[in-house]
């Protein structure tokens, strides 16, 4: 078994209509995970302060087969039902990232609310190892330094190399802006001007917090 967990990323936008249905969902779904999977690491789902009905959600598993069984639980039926009838509005149809992380498996985590990032980059290859060197050197000293930090993640789409996504939790947004005037940050903030991304690649970042 790998020592690095299994994860997703994702976003899509719920039909006004369909709202209170789905959070009544998909927070049962949460719960239960939590409680009852004991492959299950992480559940964070959250709502894009500046657009209504947009939601994001962050899971980790011990394992890529941890995950393929929470899509076999009881409690995960009542969200592949939903997911089936149609209640995404224009446009809004689910976009998933999966990815192993590069950070050690830990403890699983209770549910903490928060200010979250979920991004994604596609990096040129001759900058693969020049990304890798500074983002992990920026994960670790935002997680050992920064005491608003929650959580920081990383990792490589699982079909497309070069492909990564990053999950980041706050305490709140104050804390993640500090974030962005930390000294170790700047490394990142430099690299990302130097337009590293791949065609196409260019970053897609989603700024939510997370459900009460």
């Amino acid at each position: 078994m790998s020592s690095q967990p299994y994860a997703v990323n994702a976003k899509f936008s719920i039909l006004p209509e369909r709202r209170e249905e789905f959070l009544k969902i998909i927070k049962e779904d949460q719960k239960q995970t939590l409680a009852t999977e004991p492959g299950a690491l992480r559940f964070v789902v959250g709502e894009d302060p500046k657009e209504n009905n947009t939601f994001y959600l962050h899971e980790e598993y011990t394992s890529e087969e941890a995950f393929e069984a929470h899509g076999t639980t009881p409690h995960y039926g009542p969200w592949d039902k939903f997911t089936k009838s149609g209640p995404w509005a224009k446009g809004g149809e689910p976009v998933v990232g999966l990815f192993h992380g590069t950070h050690q498996l830990g403890d699983k985590e209770e549910v903490k609310s928060g200010y979250c990032v979920n991004a994604k980059v596609s990096i040129v290859p001759e900058r693969r190892e020049e990304f890798l060197n500074i983002i992990k050197e920026d994960q670790k000293l935002t997680l050992a330094n920064e005491p608003g930090s929650i959580q920081f993640v990383v990792g490589e789409d699982k079909e497309s190399t070069n492909t990564f996504y990053l999950f980041e939790q706050y305490e709140n947004e104050e804390a993640f802006g500090a974030h962005g005037k930390a000294p170790h940050y700047a490394p990142w903030d430099a690299f990302v001007k130097t337009n590293p991304w791949s065609e196409g690649g260019e970053p897609v970042v989603g700024l939510y917090n997370t459900l009460e």
